[in-house]
């Protein structure tokens, strides 16, 4: 039987930790409590987070943003890091980039995750959103309805909507219009 995850345990350090290691702390923190860290000079709680490849830097170092997260470099490696909450009790949860305010606003805009990614198998549209504990602002719907719109322009007979979660976990809702014409060849995924 493993110990108890302390909040020693749970504290990040930039110049220390790799980004995969950091995505683990994250990723087990994630919900509650979070994982703790300084970023530009205040301590948050993390959640969110996801591998950002190929942005070399200092560690500790925020190099850019794009939609409500940003990108911090690691030891090795970088992350992009989507929601953050202030140490406090009463505190929320919300976009790293509408918590760091100013601090964050001359950060370079570089592409980053997208919320939407869209795909075909077999006959088969497949949508896959990822919104943070299913949370979604107003701009976010506005996305993802955009994204559906598009993925419904190809004329497939089915399309899949698929939520995809922090640990790759996924729930899935078809639409079909017709009876599709072959069936996915990964129906564990539909």
């Amino acid at each position: 039987m493993r110990p108890a995850c302390r909040r020693s345990d749970r504290i990040l350090d930039p110049t220390r930790h790799s980004a995969e290691e950091a995505l683990r702390i994250i990723r087990a923190s994630d919900g509650d409590p979070g994982a703790t860290m300084t970023i530009a000079g205040q301590t948050f709680l993390v959640f969110d987070a996801e591998r950002a490849e190929g942005f070399p830097g200092p560690a500790g170092a925020l190099i850019g943003r794009s939609r409500h997260a940003l990108a911090m470099v690691f030891r090795e490696g970088a992350l992009w890091i989507g929601h953050l909450r202030r140490p406090d009790s009463r505190s929320l949860k919300l976009p790293a980039l509408r918590l760091l305010g100013a601090k964050a606003s001359n950060l370079p805009i570089i592409e980053g995750p997208e919320p939407c990614r869209y795909r075909e198998e077999n006959g088969v549209g497949l949508l896959e959103f990822r919104f943070h504990n299913g949370a979604m602002s107003s701009e976010d719907c506005d996305t993802l309805r955009k994204a559906i719109t598009r993925a419904k322009a190809r004329s497939l007979p089915v399309l899949v909507l698929r939520v995809t979660r922090i640990a790759g976990r996924t729930a899935s809702i078809s639409a079909s219009s017709r009876a599709p014409t072959a069936p996915p060849t990964n129906p564990g995924a539909i």
